[in-house]
């Protein structure tokens, strides 16, 4: 199970300032997929997933704390937070890898954490409604709020919130688009279903 350190803040502001100080980018492609890691000298506070465009190769960025410029570097350092979840990330869309252990820090209030941290009990190939995990929580009105904590994920996939679905089964809401969630449902259930 992946290590995740949850850091509560005050507001999104303070997450996202937080979050990006001595931010590291890593790019890799997957499957239907590029992903764009963020991470810091310790843990990953970021994924996006963004439609594929043509390889272009990896290439890994780095923010200066000081000065907030972005310099970049076209080699691999197989010991970084950011490298260890495109290693682990590429096992996933090979349908190797059902679990992540990379290190990631998850900055935000303390409701969005407590819904990051359910979204992370929800097992590969599975589903659960928006309502559902409202109860889990222990806040059985709150399937809305739910699903707004699920879209501003920060990690999507390694905290799952494609699993999140609507009372009817129905495919609504995420941050990368309804296709990509179709997507990763579609790809875990064949590989769930393959490897039995």
């Amino acid at each position: 199970m992946n290590s995740i350190t949850y850091i509560e803040t005050t507001s999104t502001a303070e997450a996202a300032a937080k979050m990006v100080a001595d931010t590291t980018i890593a790019t890799c492609r997957a499957g239907q997929l590029e992903l764009r890691i963020w991470a810091n000298r310790r843990a990953v506070t970021r994924i996006d997933l963004i439609p594929s465009r043509p390889d272009n190769g990896s290439v890994t960025a780095y923010r200066n704390k000081d000065n907030g410029d972005i310099t970049t570097e076209y080699k691999d350092n197989t010991a970084t937070p950011a490298a260890l979840a495109v290693r682990q990330l590429d096992e996933y869309f090979s349908g190797a890898r059902r679990v992540f252990d990379f290190p990631i820090e998850l900055y935000g209030t303390p409701f969005r954490l407590r819904v990051w941290r359910a979204l992370t009990t929800i097992g590969y190939g599975e589903i659960m409604s928006y309502g559902e995990l409202a109860r889990r929580i222990g806040q059985p009105k709150a399937a809305r709020a739910v699903g707004g904590a699920a879209h501003n994920n920060p990690v999507p996939i390694a905290v799952p919130c494609h699993r999140l679905v609507g009372s009817d089964g129905s495919l609504t809401g995420f941050a990368c688009g309804t296709d990509t969630k179709a997507y990763l449902l579609r790809l875990e259930a064949e590989t769930a279903a393959m490897q039995g």
